[in-house]
This record gives C-alpha cells, sequence and structure tokens, in this order.
C-alpha cells in the first residue's frame, strides 16, 4: 500500500471515529445497576425534600437542593442567553393561540384546580394552572409559564383514579419547578455548537483526504460520508433531555411517598398509562429514539426503592433543612397521613 493511500485511510478511519463519538453522545444508556446509581445518586434528593413541612415547601426544597437549578436561575437573572429568552417567549408567543383555544374538559375543571392546589405548586407560582384537554392523543406536557395539560383520553387510560393522575401531574410539576424547557434550549444550542464544531472537523478531514486521493491518482476525486446534514433545530415537541425525564421521574416518585401514596404509587402509574403515552408518542412521531424507555424508566425506579442507600448526598449544609430523623422514618409517617382525595 503506498503512502498516500495509507494517510486516506487513516484520514477515513479518523473521520468514522468522530463521526460515531458525535452522533452517539447523547444517548442515555440505563441498562445495568451501575447505570442505575449514577441516575439516582445524581438526582435523588430524597434526604432534603422528604423533611418537606408542607407541599409548597417541597417544591421550595427541590428548587434549594437541585445544583444545576442554580445555574438556570443564573442565566434568567443575568444579561446573557439572550437568544434562549427569546426563543422560549417565542414558545409561549406560538402557544397563546392554543391556550385561548384548546377545548376543554369543563366537566373536569373542578377535579383539575383541586388536584393543583393540593400540589402545592401555587406557592411557587400563583398562576400556574392545570387543564385537561379534548386532544385524541394520551398525553401530559407542560409549558415554561406553568400552564399544564393533560389530555382527556389519558383521564381515560387512568379510568379517572386521582392517584394515578397526581402522579402523572407530579412528574410535569418537576419540569416546571426546574425549568427543564429552558434548561434544555441551553444544553439544545450546546449540542448544535458541538454538532457544528464536529462537522467542521468532518469536513476539514474531507478535504484534506479528497487532496490526498487526488495526488495518488493524479485526478480528481470527490468522497461522500454521512456526516449529518446542518445544525440541529429545536424540537418543542420533546422539549425534555434523556437526564430531564429521569430527574423528573425521581422526584415525582418522591413526591407521592411524601405526600402519602406510597412507594408503588409513581411506578404504578408508568405501568398503568406510560406505555400508552409512549406508543401515543410514536404514533404521531414525537418519539425520540434516545429517551428512556418506560420499562427502563420503572426499572431504574423499582432498584431505587429496593436500593434506599443509593440516593444524592447533600454536602451543602446551606441547603439541608434542620434534621428530623431518617427519611425512611419521614416516608412511614407520611404514610399514615397521607393528602386527602
Amino acid at each position: 500500500m503506498s503512502d498516500n493511500l495509507w494517510k486516506i485511510n487513516r484520514v477515513l478511519l479518523l473521520l468514522a471515529l468522530i463521526v460515531t463519538a458525535g452522533a452517539g453522545a447523547d444517548a442515555r444508556r440505563l441498562k445495568s445497576e451501575k447505570d442505575y446509581r449514577k441516575v439516582i445518586a445524581r438526582y435523588d434528593v430524597a434526604d432534603t425534600v422528604l423533611r418537606a413541612p408542607d407541599a409548597g415547601a417541597f417544591w421550595s426544597l427541590v428548587q434549594q437542593t437541585t445544583p444545576h437549578y442554580s445555574d438556570v436561575v443564573k442565566s434568567l437573572q443575568g444579561d446573557g442567553d439572550r437568544d434562549i429568552k427569546r426563543e422560549m417567549v417565542q414558545v409561549l408567543f406560538n402557544a397563546e393561540y392554543y391556550f385561548a383555544n384548546v377545548a376543554a374538559r369543563n366537566d373536569l375543571a373542578n377535579l383539575a384546580d383541586s388536584m393543583i392546589i393540593r400540589s402545592g405548586i401555587r406557592d411557587i407560582n400563583p398562576l400556574c394552572m392545570l387543564t385537561v384537554t379534548r386532544d385524541n392523543d394520551v398525553a401530559a406536557f407542560g409549558y415554561p409559564n406553568g400552564y399544564i395539560f393533560m389530555t382527556g383520553e389519558l383521564v381515560n387510560a387512568a379510568a379517572g383514579d386521582t392517584t394515578v393522575l397526581t402522579a402523572v401531574l407530579a412528574g410535569q410539576l418537576v419540569h416546571y419547578t426546574l425549568q427543564h424547557a429552558y434548561d434544555h434550549a441551553l444544553w439544545e444550542r450546546g449540542r448544535r455548537r458541538k454538532k457544528k464544531f464536529w462537522k467542521g472537523v468532518a469536513t476539514a478531514a474531507l478535504v484534506a483526504a479528497d487532496a490526498l486521493a487526488a495526488a495518488a491518482t493524479d485526478s480528481p476525486s470527490i468522497i461522500y460520508l454521512p456526516v449529518g446534514s446542518g445544525d440541529i433545530a429545536p424540537k418543542y415537541n420533546t422539549q425534555y433531555t434523556p437526564d430531564q425525564i429521569l430527574e423528573a421521574d425521581i422526584i415525582a416518585y418522591r413526591y407521592m411517598q411524601w405526600a402519602g401514596y406510597g412507594d408503588n404509587a409513581y411506578i404504578d402509574m408508568l405501568r398503568r398509562v406510560g406505555y400508552a403515552v409512549e406508543a401515543s408518542a410514536a404514533a404521531s412521531g414525537e418519539n425520540d429514539k434516545h429517551m428512556p424507555r418506560v420499562d427502563q424508566r420503572i426499572a431504574m425506579l423499582e432498584y431505587m426503592r429496593d436500593n434506599p442507600s443509593v440516593r444524592q448526598r447533600v454536602k451543602n449544609a446551606g441547603r439541608k433543612p434542620r434534621p428530623a430523623g431518617s427519611y425512611t422514618d419521614l416516608i412511614n409517617i407520611r404514610r399514615e397521613n397521607p393528602v386527602s382525595d
């Protein structure tokens, strides 16, 4: 093999490694106990939130205890990241027509309002609201301003069970409380920049390979490899990262424990309606292949339930309220005094 051809092969091998690294970096692998432990240790805030004296304090403690939330607040309150702020304003502007004209299930308005009141989220935002819509898909979704929606078909899938619906709502409230939509936009911008960088490296490698090939054959040549097409457009139909989905699962699981619904309430919700939501999203083309599947999410939560020693360790004493016994004792106390329907 000539030196030029050897150089071409080396460039193409490097290019293949670059493309592979860029393509697979965002996938959330959740296949083993090791994966479960990593995610739980990062996001489980049980030591703090299960000591909350009331529902409003629960959500306040979630914000105080989650380390990366302080970066979101800093971005929101600062002068920078104006492109992301404009993006969020545009999201809400585009949603105004939906907010004003969505066909709502007025017969479920009282139930929806009582669920929001009991959740305590209005201590964070008095304007937070839940609406049950007449949309045909099985879904729950929210916006950065605290407007949360469930479809009537999801209520039907839950057979109107308020415990299941409360668990669904809890997951959406985590997304809102931690401003996951805004945080996702920051993450998406970083991913676009990373992809643009790797595309530039790949393009440079292609140019080098083309030049080497031309020198080796004394004739022009063009080499085509699949390196992706342009920047990634933000997807507001799947506005959360894989990690944000798992974080919402973990904290919502803890909320259901704190509220006295038991260790399995959130897991039972995923079993009863999670697969229907997943199938509905797939049917409408909204499923992201990188998102954790419902069976993976259930397996992770079951591992967390069965291994209470695996959780986040709160190192900043300023974020940790006065000790009130072990959090497992607190779970038992809450179980004896469940939040009434």
